[in-house]
């Protein structure tokens, strides 16, 4: 039987083993897992906290509002489109918008803010 959910934060379970602020898809087995490169459509939304494969975790949706803070993989330019990048983190090179940096970055590793906007 369907379900409707209404919160804009829900709980999954991990399909590998995912750390806080990266993007995430949903997987067919209902779990989800780092959202690569080029895939802007499949992203459902950003781990909120660390999870092992296997256990839970909490992910912040992408119809929720308000900014997101996601891991860079490259450098950002404020106001730049960023895109998904390998492993869930993001970049201001790749094709496919996920939405706006609200702020710069050097290297990987940074926490970005950003609007996101594919939604």
């Amino acid at each position: 039987m369907a379900n409707s959910y209404t919160d804009k934060h829900k709980t999954f379970t991990a399909g590998e083993a995912l750390p806080a602020n990266r993007v995430v898809k949903l997987s067919a087995a209902q779990t989800v897992m780092f959202a690569d490169e080029e895939e802007v459509v499949e992203a459902i939304g950003v781990t909120m906290g660390p999870a092992a494969n296997g256990e839970a975790v909490e992910v912040k949706l992408f119809n929720d509002a308000g900014t997101f803070l996601i891991e860079s993989s490259a450098d950002v330019t404020a106001a730049g489109i960023v895109t998904i990048e390998n492993d869930g983190k993001i970049s201001d090179d790749g094709t496919l918008s996920l939405g706006y940096a609200i702020e710069s970055c050097t290297g990987s590793g940074v926490m970005v803010e950003v609007v996101v906007t594919k939604v």
